[in-house]
């Protein structure tokens, strides 16, 4: 069942024949062809005149634009100088005057709108005394100062406790236990 697997398979099982004979095969046909190009490149020259004049003056039009394209750099570069000069100049005159602050221009002052009564003031003093009749989690403002006043002086001991204590230097110990899978395993 596999040769026939393989015999419709498109492998090449001796690859290295047809590799060898191919380089064999150019070997010959460039040793053929060496002793003609010589007279086949003088025989091409005069074609070929026409495509030279072309890339000829393509290159002089290049070489023309290059040399445009660094006049332009230098231009830009001595600008920048220029630029450079003056900043300088004027950052070094900045230092020894006052500096004098930027003109600012003066907006009207905003107009205020009138302040209105707020508008359920009658309805929350109902509310108010409504409250003061039932207190549902029992707390009183006396308590909430003294539950704070312990608070305050809980976190305080913890702190002086804390800070006695030196720091815990926290180390840990790792212990790998390798085992095989068979007993001939190394």
């Amino acid at each position: 069942m596999a040769a026939s697997l393989l015999s419709t398979e498109k492998i090449w099982f001796d690859k290295y024949k047809y590799d060898d004979a191919e380089k064999q095969y150019y070997e010959r046909h460039n040793q053929e062809s060496a002793p003609n190009s010589h007279n086949q490149s003088q025989s091409a020259a005069p074609a070929n005149s026409g495509e030279n004049s072309e890339l000829l003056s393509r290159v002089a039009s290049l070489e023309h634009e290059n040399q445009n394209l660094q006049k332009v750099v230098k231009d830009l570069q001595a600008a920048i100088s220029k630029l450079g000069s003056r900043v300088s100049t004027l950052e070094k005159s900045s230092t020894s005057r006052a500096p004098q602050p930027p003109a600012v221009c003066k907006l009207p002052a905003p107009v205020k709108a009138p302040a209105l009564p707020p508008p359920a003031a009658p309805q929350l003093k109902a509310e108010e005394e409504d409250d003061d009749d039932i207190d549902l989690f029992g707390s009183d403002e006396e308590e909430d100062a003294e539950a704070t006043r312990i608070k305050e002086e809980r976190l305080r001991q913890y702190a002086e406790k804390k800070s006695k204590k030196p720091g815990l230097i926290a180390k840990s110990s790792i212990l790998l236990d390798v085992k095989p899978w068979d007993d001939e395993t190394d």
